[in-house]
């Protein structure tokens, strides 16, 4: 029999076995961190489970960060147009309008962070509805009521603010399958007007959103593209048809995205890059429809239900592929119903959407991604220099968009060292004049006790 044959290392391969171990571990261990810091979860609240709630509802976020959710209770003891604004620290439910059924919703905020909702009475009285909230309260005014009735409703609506605050709502009114077409307000800062783009008889979904220069852009779900020029509308049809909802974005360069579905609630993103792009998002809506935004490297968020289990899902282009996942699933097979999408300045996304319970009663949830909660604010004095002053487009020819933070004083200077324009507000867009030619300049923003340079380029 064989004895047995014990082999030692030697001391300094021990040593060097148990450096290997504890550097491997620390490396397991930084890992697990990152990956923890990078995939944060969803975090789900129920802002709201008190009564029955009925159409869409919708988010958006103010400057602070904060997000306020739009929705609508038709069976409960005050019936009407809610929001629910999330101070930093609670969600407070207000009442912004009194009525039985409301449809078509869609929110955004002002300049002043006051949030603005546009609307449709559709019982007992039939009309476009302006809801917003100031120092004093909540208001809401009629806007139109031609052509609204028992079987012509406000089907679909979609608001926002510039930066002069003037208001843009786009909508569209029908019933029965007929309607008016794309229909559009506007408000100067005095009055409202109000245009039909066009008539064409659909009852159509559409969305707007407005570019640097403060001019709509709306589409809707039969690839009619609208955009305003500054003197007349400009009216296409996309070389692609949209079914169900459709949502659009206009990124940094004052590109258009649009995210739609097809007949069967597959999911395609369309930007314009000189030309029309699609791709394929390779997931299918239920309701077809899939609302989504743009964060500030231009990057795409989306949120759908999905068909197989009526989950609500989270899918992006932030890496070279879409990748998709889930946020929550709903208590039951009926599901989740509508939803919005708003990504904050930091890069926050928040999630609003209705869900049915196991007693058929609705509850308004909001989702989030921000690790531990709500960031605030980030300290201006930390953000670099290329988030807190850009220009562009860059190489210009007739005009640049320049955005800084509120309070910013914009000061432009030639190479030579000459001061050509101001600007004490912002954002605010320069239009060099026939006197400045050709050539590189400067772009001096003093934003508190920091002074950041930017070169801007004159293509002529």
């Amino acid at each position: 029999m064989m004895g047995a044959v014990f082999c030692f290392a030697k001391p300094k391969t021990i040593k060097l076995r148990r450096s290997i171990m504890r550097r491997t571990v620390w490396i397991v261990f930084a890992v697990i961190l990152l990956v923890r810091t990078c995939f944060a979860e969803w975090e789900t609240t129920i802002v709201d489970s008190s009564g029955y709630f009925s159409g869409r509802c919708d988010i958006a976020v103010d400057s602070d960060n904060h997000p306020a959710i739009c929705y609508c209770k038709s069976i409960a003891d005050n019936p009407g147009l809610y929001c629910a604004f999330y101070d930093g620290s609670n969600w407070n439910i207000e009442i912004a309008d009194s009525g039985w059924d409301f449809k078509g919703l869609s929110i955004t905020f002002d300049q002043n962070n006051y949030p603005h909702i546009s609307y449709g009475a559709c019982y007992p009285s039939y009309d476009l509805r302006h809801a917003w909230k100031d120092a004093e309260g909540w208001h809401y005014e009629i806007l139109d009521t031609s052509g609204f009735g028992s079987s012509n409703y406000l089907h679909c609506s979609s608001i926002v603010t510039d930066a002069n605050n003037h208001i843009h709502i786009a909508y569209s009114v029908g019933g029965d399958l007929a309607g008016r077409g794309i229909q559009y307000a506007f408000w100067d800062g005095s009055s409202w007007s109000l245009n039909t783009l066009l008539s064409d008889g659909s009852m159509t979904c559409l969305s707007t959103d407005v570019d640097t220069n403060n001019y709509p852009h709306i589409t809707d779900w039969l690839g009619v593209y609208c955009k305003f020029n500054g003197a007349d509308w400009e009216i296409d049809t996309l070389d692609f048809a949209e079914y169900g909802g459709v949502h659009l974005r206009l990124d940094s360069q004052n590109r258009p995205n649009i995210v739609y579905c097809d007949a069967f609630g597959n999911v395609f993103w369309a930007y314009y890059d000189g030309s029309w792009v699609i791709d394929s998002v390779g997931v299918s809506a239920q309701g077809s429809n899939a609302p989504f935004d743009l964060d500030m490297d231009d990057y795409v968020h989306i949120i759908y239900h999905s068909v197989p289990d009526t989950s609500l899902r989270y899918v992006t282009n932030t890496s070279e592929d879409w990748t998709d996942e889930v946020i929550c699933i709903p208590d039951n097979v009926i599901g989740s119903q509508a939803s919005g999408i708003a990504v904050d300045g930091s890069g926050n996304i928040h999630v609003c959407d209705s869900d049915i319970s196991p007693s058929y009663m609705k509850l308004i949830r909001y989702h989030h991604r921000a690790g531990s909660g709500i960031k605030e604010p980030e300290d201006e004095t930390r953000i670099p220099e290329s988030r807190l002053v850009q220009n562009y487009p860059n190489p210009f020819n007739s005009s640049c968009a320049i955005i800084a933070p509120s309070g910013a004083t914009i000061e432009i200077y030639n190479l030579y060292g000459k001061c050509i324009g101001t600007f004490d507000k912002t954002p605010c867009v320069w239009e060099p004049d026939e006197s400045i030619s050709s050539g590189i300049y400067l772009i001096r923003a003093i934003v508190g006790n920091r002074i950041i340079t930017k070169r801007a380029i004159i293509i002529k």
